[in-house]
């Protein structure tokens, strides 16, 4: 109870990735060094999950994976000991990242995967744009949809019902987010967009929120009380936290 995770890279080294296990105290109780850049970390019950890209070759526990573009996105998942359960690498032409995590309750774990072409993950063939996949705690896909479009940036957040909340950047004149088309405010530095999705990939909602001009949206969490947390980073005003009901 009360253990740390952490995914941290090395400064000397940009393309590797420390993760760590820490006791409450900070004492390391296991630690890996893996050749990837990681953008997320979760933990659930039984899984550690880490996502993010990799350039050339990979190993994170059970044998090396290859990119098969520049760069390559990755999700895998570990036991609390540290031990490898499963990975899945989403492979593309040019760049390709797993941007974001969540795990729900049931170790379900749910992957944002964005691709600048066409490409390949878990077994489905994606366009260019963003991808949705949920697996289950043994690795095994159980759903998945997709975002068409120029998307720059995804942030995932998920509640208590396995809704799926997505943030993310795009520059197209309009957007099909979930069956609610969106049209951009800023075709020239891009928008973002917010929305509420079902776990089958249909919107309760989307919007755009307004133009990426000296903007980045960061993140995006669900309390359990339903209210939803973002926060944005302005270079005029710093740093704001936005709360929707």
């Amino acid at each position: 109870f009360g253990n740390i995770y952490t995914a941290m890279g090395i400064s000397a080294n940009p393309d590797t990735t420390l993760l760590t296990k820490m006791d409450a105290a900070g004492n390391v109780i296991w630690q890996k060094k893996l050749s990837c850049q990681t953008l997320d970390i979760e933990v659930g019950s039984g899984l550690v999950v880490i996502g993010g890209y990799f350039t050339g070759s990979a190993g994170f526990g059970n044998g090396v994976l290859t990119s098969a573009g520049n760069e390559d996105g990755f999700v895998a998942a570990y036991n609390l000991s540290g031990n490898l359960l499963w990975v899945q690498q989403s492979a593309g032409l040019y760049y390709n990242a797993v941007t974001s995590l969540a795990i729900n309750p049931s170790d379900e774990v749910f992957v944002s995967v964005a691709s600048d072409t066409a490409s390949s993950f878990a077994g489905i063939r994606f366009s260019r744009g963003l991808g949705v996949c949920v697996f289950d705690p043994e690795g095994i896909l159980i759903n998945d949809f997709e975002i068409q479009g120029r998307i720059f940036y995804s942030k995932l957040s998920i509640d208590l019902a396995n809704n799926i909340y997505l943030l993310g950047r795009y520059r197209e004149p309009h957007l099909n987010v979930g069956g609610i088309n969106i049209s951009c405010s800023d075709n020239f530095y891009g928008s973002f967009y917010f929305a509420k999705l079902m776990k089958s990939g249909k919107a309760y909602w989307a919007f755009d929120e307004g133009s990426g001009y000296r903007r980045e949206l960061g993140n995006v969490r669900v309390a359990a009380s339903g209210n939803i947390y973002l926060t944005e980073t302005n270079v005029f005003t710093q740093a704001t936290l936005y709360k929707y009901t």
